[in-house]
């Protein structure tokens, strides 16, 4: 199987958007992680900031 990485990067959320929508933004991108993590297709991920 091939693997693939994806970065993302965003500047300080806060500064863009309120807390109620930081929260949808990251309850909708662990709901993509979690599917791709149910297909056994997801590899690892880490929180580093940096």
């Amino acid at each position: 199987m091939q693997q693939y990485a994806l970065i993302m990067r965003h500047e300080d959320g806060g500064k863009i958007a309120s807390p109620e929508q930081m929260q949808e933004w990251m309850q909708q991108t662990m709901n993509w992680i979690n599917g791709i993590a149910a297909q056994n297709k997801f590899v690892s991920g880490t929180g580093n900031q940096g």
